[in-house]
């Protein structure tokens, strides 16, 4: 019954945290399989871990949402096949990640860990989630962020196969770009063109839709619909997760949520 009541309030931590650094009182949560982007007007937060080792890559869920709902606004949609659909969302995701990682320094391990983990379980290479993790896990490198061992293995891999190594001057128009969402949708359309994913003659004015809508092609909803909610867990374990480490996290979670709040960066 402990567990129990200690993984609702890290639960509860969590969705708080989220909801003062999105600024979104109105965000409904519910525990499940986190969408890559997130749905609209929910944040879907995985089972808490039970081994303390994961508590970061758990949080990294959480915060990647958070910055999902704080930087990310919905705009025209370009015209997109299903593949490329896939990369230009991880490099939208990939975008807030870095602006919140830089505005919140404490969540930048948190989102490392997590995309270590995705890393780690994503090894098919003619999948359209591996490709879209790299283009993620790419970018992230270019703006100086330390990967781990696996994601900087997908991130060689991807620059080798598509000649990426001397690109310095997409990757300066990237960089410049973080802050302009429309300016950095155009340069992802670039990175497109490079990957192959579109042809240079497919896009133009004409393939922009005039109403913003909700970007499809969540990464997780393609590749992993048939995946079982993870809501339940047994109540015994053998992990090194105990009461007291969970109150310390915990109280972590909650002081970032009060922060966030309050406009703490």
């Amino acid at each position: 019954m402990a567990w129990i009541k200690n993984r609702d309030r890290l639960h509860e931590a969590a969705l708080s945290s989220v909801k003062a650094i999105a600024k979104r009182k109105d965000l409904t949560s519910k525990i499940g399989i986190s969408q890559r982007p997130p749905g609209s007007g929910q944040a879907i937060i995985s089972s808490i871990p039970r081994s303390t080792k994961d508590l970061a890559a758990w949080r990294g869920e959480s915060d990647f949402q958070a910055f999902w709902y704080q930087y990310h606004k919905n705009t025209s949609e370009v015209a997109l096949n299903l593949q490329a659909r896939m990369v230009f969302n991880e490099l939208e995701m990939s975008r807030v990640e870095i602006l919140g990682s830089n505005a919140y320094p404490g969540a930048k391990k948190n989102i490392t860990e997590y995309l270590e983990l995705k890393s780690i379980s994503t090894d098919d290479e003619k999948s359209s989630n591996y490709l879209a993790l790299c283009a993620n896990l790419w970018l992230k490198k270019t703006q100086g962020f330390k990967l781990n061992t696996n994601s900087k293995k997908l991130v060689e891999m991807f620059e080798e196969k598509y000649n990426l190594k001397n690109i310095e001057s997409l990757e300066k128009d990237f960089s410049e770009s973080l802050n302009d969402q429309k300016l950095f949708e155009r340069i992802s359309i670039k990175l497109l063109k490079r990957l192959k994913l579109i042809k240079g003659s497919d896009q133009s004015n004409d393939d922009i839709d005039d109403d913003p809508i909700d970007p499809p092609g969540s990464t997780n909803e393609i590749e992993q619909e048939d995946i079982e909610d993870e809501s339940t867990e047994s109540g015994d374990s053998d992990s090194d997760t105990t009461i007291e480490n969970l109150d310390i996290e915990m109280d972590d979670l909650v002081q970032e949520a009060t922060s966030a709040s309050d406009g703490h960066q």
